[in-house]
């Protein structure tokens, strides 16, 4: 789109004249031009949050809640999740709920005890 610098009136012209071959602007006379470009273009937005509450517990140094809540890429399927997870060690209580944020389908939800919660993670017996 082609406009007139000095007073924004559109001008139907190509944007590749030199100031030589221009017309005036029927508006204000002026021959300077601005070239305008309206580029749309959908960028996702990605974030997680994460944070540990440091309490009384029974083994000092680990927190005594810790929470993530966000997106979470899944490395073998390459998909954003929406990933929420608490693990509350003063209240024996783990929760992990993964949602698929293209289809709202919940993949995942387990809420158990943390006492109960074995096996996963770095926990979980390595394949020989």
């Amino acid at each position: 789109m082609v406009k007139c610098d000095q007073c924004g009136q559109e001008i139907d012209e190509k944007d590749n004249l030199q100031a030589s071959e221009r017309e005036p602007c029927p508006s204000c006379g002026s021959i300077s031009r601005a070239l305008v470009r309206v580029i749309n273009e959908k960028v996702p937005v990605r974030d997680r949050f994460q944070s540990k509450l440091k309490g009384a517990l029974l083994r000092p140094g680990r927190p005594a809640r810790e929470l993530k809540q966000g997106h979470d890429l899944h490395r073998k399927t390459g998909i954003w999740r929406l990933l929420s997870r608490l693990i509350d060690r003063e209240n024996d209580l783990y929760h992990e709920k993964i949602v698929n944020t293209e289809t709202g389908e919940v993949v995942h939800e387990l809420k158990e005890r943390l006492s109960e919660h074995v096996g996963h993670g770095s926990a979980k017996k390595k394949k020989t």
